[in-house]
């Protein structure tokens, strides 16, 4: 372990009354009272140093919320919400993730906002297992009055036919209360769900795939 550092605290007072004699007349006396300030004020300098990196770090976490290594989840474009797939998760992972998006819709709904969500799964080495597909299935049913409520449009990055498959699979079991889209990227995603965001009123009609690939 590193040796713990002292922080040193500078009141007003200890500013204006040092503890060495007055330095005034004498050149060489000053300089050695202002050296004698410079390690607390280097002290002081790394603390809050510090201090800032740790409060990056919070912002960092609030921003980007991985529900596990598998599964990243960015809120820093809320109400824009972007989800990248970027390990094959357990299946506790893949619940937990659902579990964080049935979080942020319900704070929507009580915010009396709506988000949209961009799903990129192009770094996921595998696709994700029928079981998973399933409880994918069932959150969906089960939480259908709210994604109807809260969610304006949920956009898929699948530039390959697998990935389209899989999503083709999810919805066949139980279709999504609104738009969707199927995009090769994940700029195009983004896009596409910022256009869902400002369309105005907000469009509830029936899902519908839009190709991009």
């Amino acid at each position: 372990m590193g040796a713990s550092r002292k922080v040193v605290v500078l009141t007003e007072r200890s500013w204006r009354q040092p503890a060495h004699p007055p330095c005034a007349g004498s050149t060489k006396l000053r300089a050695d009272c202002a050296c004698s300030l410079l390690p607390a004020l280097g002290t002081i300098l790394v603390s809050a140093s510090e201090r800032i990196e740790d409060a990056r770090a919070d912002i960092r976490r609030e921003d980007c919320v991985s529900s596990s290594k598998a599964i990243e989840v960015s809120f820093v474009r809320k109400p824009l919400i972007v989800v990248r797939f970027v390990g094959s998760p357990t299946d506790a992972e893949f619940r937990e993730y659902l579990a964080l998006l049935e979080r942020n819709l319900q704070d929507s709904i009580a915010r009396g906002a709506t988000t949209a969500i961009a799903i990129d799964a192009t770094a996921q080495p595998n696709a994700i297992s029928a079981a998973q597909r399933r409880t994918q299935a069932d959150w969906i049913r089960s939480h259908y009055h709210s994604l109807a409520t809260a969610c304006v449009g949920t956009a898929f990055v699948a530039p390959t036919a697998i990935l389209r498959g899989i999503i083709t699979a999810v919805f066949w079991m139980q279709r999504l209360p609104y738009p969707y889209a199927v995009v090769a990227t994940l700029s195009e995603a983004e896009a596409w769900c910022a256009g869902q965001l400002a369309a105005t009123p907000k469009s509830m009609a029936p899902p519908r795939r839009i190709s991009g690939v």
